[in-house]
């Protein structure tokens, strides 16, 4: 378990400071070992973890564009979905909205992640409402999308986020 977390949270900050390859390399050495560990029965390491994969698939993908990362990109979304829970379902949102970004369909984005907004509000998870706003509001034209990004800056900032540009792109990557 202590293994996991650490791997998990090396997994942050190589997407904290926007290094994909190295995340990918994380994700790729404890991926079979994660699998076999049965971790994956329990519901909050299968959303943190599975979350934490499809995000960086998609930072890679957006480098260095392979089938292979969307597709487990969207399984991953798909396996968050399946749990049935709220938390299951702000992630798969967001994942789901970089996806879209990712093949241009852009009001299929933001329908995404106005939707992933919505509900963690609803779910009152301020944080990652927060950063799914932000980066909701770097893929709305005009002044409506500047203004999304200054209420989400505030309220991260309000979390105690030294860098909401940062803090969003780790957590909704590929916008």
């Amino acid at each position: 378990m202590q293994r996991m977390g650490v791997n998990l949270r090396m997994i942050d900050v190589q997407l904290y400071r926007d290094d994909a390859e190295s995340a990918w390399a994380v994700v790729d050495g404890m991926w079979t070992r994660y699998l076999l560990s049965g971790f994956d029965l329990m519901h909050f390491w299968r959303a943190f973890t599975r979350m934490r994969r499809a995000h960086v698939a998609i930072l890679l993908h957006k480098r260095r564009p392979t089938s292979k990362l969307r597709r487990i990109a969207a399984a991953d979304a798909a396996r968050l979905e399946r749990m049935h829970r709220p938390d299951g379902d702000i992630l798969a949102a967001g994942i789901r909205g970089a996806l879209a970004v990712q093949r241009g369909a852009l009001e299929d984005a933001r329908a995404h992640m106005r939707r992933a907004v919505a509900e963690a509000e609803r779910q009152g998870v301020p944080i990652t409402a927060h950063a799914y706003r932000r980066q909701l509001g770097r893929i709305v034209p005009g002044r409506a999308g500047s203004d999304l990004i200054a209420l989400a800056d505030d309220g991260l900032s309000a979390q105690g986020v030294l860098n909401p540009e940062r803090w969003a792109a780790m957590f909704a990557p590929g916008f």
